[in-house]
């Protein structure tokens, strides 16, 4: 007969269970106190039974996607003290115990309890944080040059599309000179003023969009306006596909 009493929250987990039967009978007592931040959680547990008491101790996190690695020290009689390391690799649960000593020893204990606890930051300093990094290194680096190549390309298309205004531009030129109206001298996108830092001033980044604005000019004045005609919205696609994705830091 068995009856287990839990209470499970965000932050912690408490497990009570009583067992009567033959020839396992047994009290037992956990606690769990959880870390969500950090995938992390460190459990204490006590049992007694016919058989005898032990305490036990550690905790668990989790260090890649789908692995859990945790350790536990089993101190009692009459088993000794008893060093558990496990890993769980998706579906699969590796144990290793590892048995320090046939009595309670107290260095057997701290070696126990410190031990896993030093190769586990040594391992995660020496092999597991490099790894991540340079891992992350590398996806990054093939996401700029993914980023380089489609910024190459809708400035390829921009250029393309600016061509194809110049005829419109020097038709809109010739009627506004006619009449004395408005003609774009020259007009830029961008940072139009550096920021002066301990180094000296940042480079200026600006584009000379001179062309699609004078696209613009109706009646001797500058219509930005929502309206779909074909000048605006070669600008919007001169704006979207160059100069914003061309201002982009790499």
């Amino acid at each position: 007969m068995n009856a287990t009493v839990m209470r499970d929250t965000s932050s912690n987990r408490f497990t009570g269970q009583i067992q009567l039967g033959l020839p396992n009978t047994f009290v037992l007592a956990s606690y769990t106190q959880k870390f969500p931040g950090h995938d992390a959680q460190l459990t204490g547990t006590i049992k007694a039974s016919v058989f005898g008491t032990y305490i036990e101790y550690g905790g668990d996190k989790k260090v890649s996607t789908h692995s859990r690695l945790g350790a536990k020290i089993a101190v009692g009689v009459p088993m000794g003290v008893t060093l558990k390391i496990r890993l769980v690799r998706a579906n699969q649960v590796f144990l290793f115990p590892v048995h320090l000593s046939q009595e309670i020893c107290p260095q057997a204990i701290l070696y126990g309890t410190l031990a896993p606890i030093a190769i586990y930051f040594f391992v995660k300093a020496v092999i597991v944080t490099p790894f991540l990094k340079k891992q992350k290194e590398s996806e990054l680096e093939k996401q700029r040059a993914s980023n380089r190549a489609e910024r190459e390309r809708r400035k390829q298309e921009a250029e393309t599309e600016i061509r194809l205004m110049q005829d419109v531009v020097q038709r809109n030129r010739e009627v506004e000179t006619s009449r004395q109206g408005l003609i774009l001298e020259k007009a830029w996108y961008g940072k139009l003023v550096s920021d002066v830092t301990a180094d000296g001033p940042d480079n200026i980044s600006v584009i000379d969009v001179t062309i699609p604005l004078q696209c613009q000019v109706k009646d001797s004045k500058l219509l930005l306006t929502d309206v779909s005609k074909v000048e605006e919205l070669l600008v919007e696609i001169f704006l979207e596909k160059y100069l914003c994705h061309y201002c982009q830091c790499n």
